[in-house]
């Protein structure tokens, strides 16, 4: 069972037991929805969500069971979780999940897929070659394809890229 780390809990949010959750995950409104569970912390505590808002970038959830300031305070600053499994995003994919694809230009595997990093907003691939990286920014000029199914990135990179 894989758990994604999806946010973190960083305050409480009037006194009825409502906090604040600060999440850059890409599909956090599938995630903060009334009736999901998420899990908190390194034990992963089930918690039912029985309320939930967007606002000022930040979710403000209601966990059922705890309506009282005092009720949650041991949750503050903790990271919340939720199963792999339960999400639900159709055709889509996770960063995680294109990590290990092969990178293939002209039908020659160029290198594996190592990381893809998040740079303001806009993500970058970082390739493995050999004992080499290199860098591929992910716009449409030079992704060309990512197929999940045979776990390949097909890619056209210009001169000095690699």
């Amino acid at each position: 069972m894989e758990y994604l780390s999806v946010g973190k809990i960083m305050e409480p949010f009037a006194l009825k037991g409502e906090v604040k959750i600060a999440s850059d995950f890409k599909y956090s409104i599938e995630v903060f929805k009334v009736g999901n569970i998420i899990y908190l912390g390194e034990d992963k505590k089930p918690l039912k969500i029985t309320k939930s808002r967007f606002y000022k970038n930040r979710y403000y959830v209601l966990f059922e069971g705890y309506n009282d300031i005092n009720e949650i305070s041991s949750f503050l600053k903790k990271i919340v979780y939720f199963k792999r499994e339960d999400l639900n995003i159709g055709n889509s994919y996770l960063k995680s999940d294109i990590v290990g694809f092969n990178v293939v230009e002209d039908g020659v595997i160029i290198g594996v897929l190592d990381d893809v990093i998040d740079m303001n907003g806009r993500e970058i691939y970082r390739v493995k070659s050999n004992n080499d990286y290199f860098m591929i920014p992910n716009n449409s000029e030079f992704i060309k394809e990512i197929d999940v199914l045979n776990k390949k990135i097909t890619v056209k990179l210009i001169e000095g890229m690699r």
